[in-house]
């Protein structure tokens, strides 16, 4: 490597201290000027001015400068070497963030941490959520960095579970090797330390909603459903645990609570799938997620027409996962159709088919795949329905599901059918019921513990 000269060293001297302070802008500056220094320089340092190059458009990235790190981008030349090209994952992760996600996975094709990370996120937010999964499954399995591994784990963990439904991944044991390796360092650190450190908190809160989503998963044999659901809330706690042990001051309280206030919501939901919801009601509810799935949660289940009209409509918190929007505008249009509020049921289920929208214009995170949308635009078709026959308008109805049913998979029409058996008046009894789930649902799905739990529950 060539000799410095002196100046450079100085002004070297002079970047590194601007870096320690933060200062971007004239990071950014003194880039440009030393680069210039370098090419002029006697002895001039390709690898030095590469250096120069990566540090200036991370500042650009500092300050959401995304286009001009494009721009730059697009004017380097690329190494004979991608796996060493720096250049090329951080272009693609400024495509993703403006939300170029088909820009920023053609520029992903590096084996690097970051490229990978970037290819998965971007699959996931054009609804390949499958292949977003095994991007994740790849880099994982070639990563012996445990702080990386973190990482990776993570957001694969937050993919599998933003989207979770009946649908998602049929076979359960794709999902076994990554929620393993999750487990495993969890584990590792409770029985090291008996507790987790702040920068493990996420992938302990997204690996407890996963035991909460897939219960059945976790555990196998008798009673797997309710042991994966408890050890789900022991996770969540560790989580919580971590957040409170890292808060600071009272400046850091309010940033504290927005690091608890998922984590807060899941074991509230826990308590209520794994006690009662008394419990639920019991737990401090000193977070805005957390009140806004208790409260909506009694909502939902009150009977009584009077009681339902008398609940304050509960706001959708503005951190909320792309599952809870779903459910929120879902659970709304049920609401709103108890109460015959028509125009609100017609209301929320557009904002629902927003929701799941694969057009980023109308949906802030386009992440549903085929099959999420097939799941939750079945639902919608079936409030749709009963709200016109609520209006007289029972033969359009009908129609509606009918119409719906002949473009449907299986697992949706089998929703579909009973509804619409249920809207004929040919679900009489539970024994009809039982008919129609047998005839309609797929055999693969008939022995699943969702559908076991609804047929003992008709035979009683």
């Amino acid at each position: 490597m060539p000799l410095l000269s002196e100046n450079l060293v100085e002004r070297l001297d002079d970047l590194k201290k601007l870096l320690e302070e933060e200062k971007f802008k004239e990071v950014i500056t003194e880039c440009i000027s030393v680069s210039s220094l370098v090419r002029q320089d006697d002895n001039y340092n390709k690898q030095l001015e590469s250096i120069l190059l990566e540090i200036q458009i991370k500042a650009h990235l500092q300050l959401d400068q995304l286009q001009e790190v494009i721009e730059l981008g697009s004017k380097q030349q690329q190494s004979e070497d991608d796996d060493n090209n720096f250049v090329q994952p951080l272009v693609a992760y400024a495509q993703y963030r403006l939300k170029n996600y088909s820009e920023a996975k053609k520029n992903s094709g590096q084996k690097s941490v970051l490229a990978q990370h970037v290819l998965a996120q971007s699959l996931y937010r054009s609804g390949e959520t499958k292949l977003s999964w095994k991007t994740y499954n790849s880099v994982s399995e070639k990563n012996d960095d445990d702080s990386e591994r973190v990482q990776i784990l993570t957001n694969a963990l937050a993919v599998r579970n933003a989207n979770a439904n009946p649908y998602g991944f049929n076979d359960l044991k794709e999902d076994n090797e990554l929620v393993r390796q999750a487990q495993e360092l969890f584990s590792k650190e409770m029985s090291t330390n008996g507790s987790i450190p702040f920068d493990m908190y996420e992938m302990a809160y997204n690996l407890g909603t996963y035991k909460l989503l897939f219960p059945a998963a976790a555990k196998k044999g008798k009673g797997a459903a309710m042991e994966g659901e408890e050890e789900g809330e022991n996770i969540l706690k560790a989580a919580e645990q971590a957040i409170r042990e890292d808060g600071g001051d009272e400046e850091e309280e309010s940033t504290m609570m927005e690091d608890l206030s998922p984590v807060l919501t899941n074991l509230a939901w826990s308590r209520q799938k794994c006690h009662s919801l008394d419990d639920a009601l019991d737990y401090p509810m000193d977070a805005e997620a957390t009140k806004f799935v208790t409260t909506h949660n009694i909502s939902l289940i009150q009977e009584n027409n009077a009681a339902i009209n008398k609940k304050k409509e509960v706001a959708l918190p503005v951190s909320s996962t792309p599952l809870q929007r779903r459910l929120y505008h879902y659970n709304q249009a049920i609401l709103a159709l108890r109460r015959k509020q028509h125009a609100v049921v017609k209301k929320q289920l557009q904002l629902l088919q927003q929701c799941i929208s694969g057009d980023s214009k109308k949906n802030i995170s386009s992440c549903a795949s085929s099959d999420d949308l097939e799941f939750w635009k079945s639902r919608a078709v079936v409030l749709e329905a009963y709200s016109l026959q609520q209006n007289g308008k029972e033969k359009e109805a009908k129609q509606l599901l009918k119409k719906q049913l002949a473009s449907s998979d299986s697992i949706s029409a089998a929703w579909l059918q009973l509804h619409l058996k249920r809207m004929e008046g040919e679900l009489d009894s539970p024994q009809d019921t039982l008919n129609v789930l047998e005839t309609c649902l797929p055999s693969s799905l008939r022995s699943k513990p969702a559908v076991l739990a609804t047929r003992a529950m008709l035979y009683q």
